[in-house]
């Protein structure tokens, strides 16, 4: 568990983890990908938990029990359409602004 928290602690621009940056947009570029790293982490996280948690919940008791009638939610759905979509919009911003920032770095 050790080198977990050690990968993890080491996530950041100007570690170990990645070589030295030579420019400030490499600096920036890092900083972004720590970041998408940090963000894959914790959706994993909180997906394979919810997915125990669940799983746990609603394990099947007897062969004679049924399955609750679910109705839809709206709200829900939206949830977790619109939540991701504006995380990959951040991604994809700071990105676009990245590549950007490299193609004028040298004036």
């Amino acid at each position: 568990m050790k080198w977990l928290v050690g990968l993890i602690s080491s996530a950041q621009a100007g570690s170990s983890f990645m070589p030295p940056a030579g420019t400030e947009v490499a600096t920036q570029l890092d900083n972004l990908y720590a970041f998408t790293l940090w963000a894959s982490l914790v959706a994993c996280v909180i997906l394979i938990a919810g997915m125990i948690y669940f799983a746990l919940k609603y394990k099947r008791q007897t062969n004679h029990d049924k399955t609750a009638y679910i109705t839809h939610n709206g709200f829900l759905e939206f949830l977790w359409s619109f939540l991701p979509f504006v995380l990959f919009m951040f991604l994809f911003a700071w990105g676009i602004i990245g590549h950007f920032r490299s193609l004028h770095c040298c004036k």
